[in-house]
């Protein structure tokens, strides 16, 4: 057993079901995040930063520091989901230090906010903390040496912020996202072009990746609200087994009927996810069983 999970005390939310408060919760996870929560009955306060036309939303600059407490110090509240991020676009984006820097701040922000509140945070991270060629499956303590970009330093920043302060909690490392509104990203784009009847222009140097669909992310993400923590740690999410974009490819093509005419052999991801496990009492689909719902 995990021994930093011996030291959680694991039960349901009692009493008066406070609203759970997301960040970013216009954005492509937040919105996901949002409606797996209320569909198991669980009230939301949606922070956003641009009024959207939803009711009751609460519209914050989280680059502030005071915006939160300002706006929500009166607000009582069971925990916090902090999902506001610049997302990178493109692998240049992943070494854009201005959007890092923001990512840290607005994390700041919420951390503060969540001890001021004396509530749990559930920070989002990134499978990216993780250094390449980390040995599988990859366990919540094979974070070591430099940061590969700019954006997984800014998450793991994060993550130390929330560990070195008051806060419990967790960071959760997810992979990244695909499904649901998404039209870009390799996995809906393999589908389209696959579909299409074209042949899809792939990268030629290996690369680490893994991806899970958004909704399966946000239900586990969901999962870890039910879970009281007494410190905190990150958690790995993800599917079973390991991955790589040449396994994907192969999976696809066996979908649609098309020959894997691709040589780059990139190297398999595969998540360690006994500790998720362990805390929700929950199992895992397999990355093929994943892939081949969304492709079919």
């Amino acid at each position: 057993m995990d021994r930093m999970v011996d030291d959680l005390i694991s039960s349901r939310p009692q009493g008066s079901c406070l609203p759970t408060l997301v960040t970013g919760a216009d954005g492509y996870l937040g919105r996901e995040l949002v409606s797996v929560l209320r569909d198991r009955g669980q009230p939301v306060l949606r922070v956003v930063r641009k009024q959207t036309g939803q009711k009751n939303d609460v519209v914050v600059d989280l680059r502030e520091p005071d915006t939160l407490p300002r706006t929500l110090a009166s607000v009582p509240i069971s925990h916090i989901v902090h999902a506001a991020a610049v997302v990178p676009k493109g692998g240049t984006g992943y070494d854009d230090a201005a959007a890092a820097e923001e990512n840290t701040l607005i994390a700041r922000n919420a951390i503060s906010f969540a001890s001021s509140k004396n509530v749990p945070l559930i920070l989002i991270s990134s499978m990216t903390v993780y250094p390449m060629g980390a040995r599988n499956p990859v366990h919540e303590d094979s974070v070591t040496g430099p940061s590969s970009s700019v954006y997984a330093h800014a998450k793991r920043q994060a993550e130390e912020i929330c560990e070195n302060s008051s806060v419990t909690g967790f960071a959760v490392r997810i992979p990244g996202l695909f499904g649901g509104e998404r039209t870009d990203g390799l996995v809906a784009y393999i589908r389209r072009t696959l579909q299409s009847g074209d042949v899809p222009v792939l990268p030629q140097q290996p690369v680490q990746w893994a991806a899970m669909h958004v909704r399966d992310a946000a239900t586990a993400i969901s999962n870890l609200c039910n879970v009281r923590a007494t410190n905190f740690m990150p958690v790995n999410i993800g599917y079973e087994g390991p991955i790589s974009i040449s396994q994907f490819y192969t999976i696809a093509c066996q979908i649609y009927g098309r020959d894997p005419d691709y040589v780059v052999d990139h190297p398999d991801f595969e998540f360690d996810l006994h500790r998720w496990k362990s805390l929700t009492g929950q199992t895992a689909k397999s990355y093929r069983v994943a892939f081949e719902g969304y492709l079919n």
